[in-house]
């Protein structure tokens, strides 16, 4: 067909179907909106070596302490005033423990090919996050959020959304992707990538779902906050930013996403 067919690959057919190989390989032009072939995927795996002292610490203070359980730890300082008070007499005071309550519902952009110069630094985030958050839930998407996500980086163990929505408002959202795609992808219903995945709604309006369902979100972009005007993904990112607090992953952007996350 001289590359001019709908379907295959490294064809010239503008909005076509492509058939197995990666985008960009053997000269492909960037041009399917529909693909059949194996989904990409990246492992993060807890196994990975943990490294990043400063994030380590910048996620210190991302937690919500609540009271738990009897009264029977010493409130040194309380015990002190009271005494104080008390013209000298000691008078213990004791306080219940405070446990970290915090739950975490984390979203990873998983598997297109915009994302792969930032896998080691997604790694080292799934793992500090996970590290540090017992009750932190993992999942998966590609590009953008539709009414599923997956429950594995192979993206086969479809969630719906929708069940997402019954967490706790309290719950704390991150998203973690480069927020980079054809912008049809986000503001067209039927606007996934892959070949079945019909929407009716737009990946816009889910997105603005998860953000009026949670009280605390932040969308982290491993791509430096100064690229994000002249960026490929130029449009996209700024209309996301308009949905969520969008933070890059310089040091400075975790300190400023924890912020935002235990804030009220």
């Amino acid at each position: 067909t001289g590359g001019n067919s709908p379907f295959g690959h490294s064809g010239n057919a503008k909005g076509g179907v492509r058939v197995g190989l990666a985008e960009g390989e053997h000269g492909g032009k960037l041009s399917a909106t529909k693909v059949i072939g194996e989904r990409r995927y990246i492992e993060y795996s807890d196994a990975n070596t943990l490294s990043g002292a400063n994030l380590s610490q910048a996620l210190t203070s991302l937690k919500k302490l609540t009271p738990a359980g009897p009264r029977d730890q010493l409130d040194l300082d309380a015990t002190i005033y009271q005494s104080a008070r008390n013209g000298g007499e000691i008078d213990l005071v004791f306080r219940r423990d405070l446990l970290d309550r915090i739950e975490v519902v984390l979203l990873i952009d998983n598997g297109g090919t915009s994302m792969l110069p930032h896998v080691d630094l997604t790694r080292l985030l799934f793992a500090k996050i996970r590290d540090r958050i017992k009750r932190c839930h993992t999942y998966f998407f590609h590009n953008t959020i539709y009414s599923w996500v997956y429950k594995d980086a192979h993206r086969r163990q479809p969630l719906p959304v929708p069940e997402l929505l019954k967490r706790s408002q309290d719950t704390r959202l991150i998203i973690l992707g480069d927020a980079s795609m054809a912008p049809e992808e986000l503001v067209y219903p039927g606007g996934s990538l892959w070949y079945g995945d019909e929407e009716s709604e737009t990946s816009l309006r889910w997105l603005e779902r998860l953000r009026d369902r949670f009280r605390h979100t932040v969308w982290l972009n491993p791509i430096p906050k100064e690229l994000w005007p002249d960026a490929y993904g130029r449009t996209t990112i700024r209309k996301i930013g308009e949905v969520f607090p969008m933070e890059d992953l310089t040091l400075g952007g975790i300190k400023r996403a924890v912020a935002r996350l235990t804030r009220g």
